[in-house]
């Protein structure tokens, strides 16, 4: 073959290799275009979830709330019980050192007086540490002691209608934050045991005014909501914050 053929030769496995490189390319395009639309259409689906769900939780407030505190019964609950000195870990190691009996190493090898005297420093830590918990433990008792102190003044405060400790109750465990977090104004007032409360709503900020949903082809819809709808969700949202409000309210109140 001349050099004219292995030109003609190299050309064709050039363009062979060169064919072979632009069906790959075009291979990769339509596989990161498949790619970008499975990603587009993930985050339409998600977007929608997103939407679902808020629409969902503004107007399910009711359904969930704080436990029903038992104020008789924390009144009443037992003060914690003080803690004693007990030297268990200590009766234990003595109970080791008493009981030993050196076996037959121990005595041919003269480790009897070595062994007792490891045992009888054992007995000494343990000691040291039954101390050390009834000194942790006394610190704990103080802590429930307190706590339990204050539980008891407070239930006794709120079962006698002392309105600033209901007040009080009301700051401290914060039962509405959830509907704080969407927007909700909440103002609380006492007088002659009689709780007033003011809610105020901003609708402009918590409804949507576009709904999100997902077209056949999989790309996001986005829509202004009708009027009738939006209301419906705003009065939906309205009586769910009331009911939640007065769920909180009797939960936390002996009796109302």
């Amino acid at each position: 073959m001349g050099w004219k053929g292995n030109l003609r030769k190299l050309n064709s496995t050039l363009n062979k290799i060169d064919r072979e490189s632009k069906r790959k390319y075009r291979e990769l395009e339509k596989r990161q275009k498949e790619r970008q639309k499975m990603e587009e259409l993930e985050q339409a689906k998600y977007d929608v979830e997103v939407y679902e769900n808020y629409i969902e939780q503004i107007q399910s407030l009711h359904k969930e709330g704080s436990e029903k505190i038992d104020w008789i019964a924390l009144k009443n609950e037992q003060a914690p019980i003080e803690p004693l000195l007990e030297y268990t870990k200590k009766q234990e190691a003595e109970f080791i050192y008493n009981n030993f009996k050196p076996n037959f190493f121990h005595k041919i090898f003269k480790r009897v007086e070595k062994k007792k005297q490891s045992l009888l420093k054992k007995v000494e830590e343990a000691k040291n540490i039954d101390e050390q918990n009834y000194e942790q433990n006394k610190i704990n008792f103080k802590k429930e002691f307190n706590e339990w102190k204050e539980q008891v003044e407070l239930a006794t405060k709120i079962l006698n209608n002392q309105e600033e400790a209901f007040l009080d109750v009301i700051k401290q465990l914060n039962p509405f934050d959830e509907i704080n977090n969407l927007g909700t104004k909440l103002e609380f007032k006492l007088n002659n045991n009689h709780l007033y409360i003011d809610l105020n709503v901003h609708s402009q900020n918590i409804i949507p005014t576009e709904s999100r949903s997902l077209l056949k082809s999989g790309k996001l819809s986005l829509k202004n909501i009708p009027k009738s709808l939006y209301n419906e969700i705003y009065q939906d949202y309205v009586c769910s914050a009331i009911l939640r409000v007065a769920r909180e309210i009797f939960g936390m109140t002996p009796r109302l």
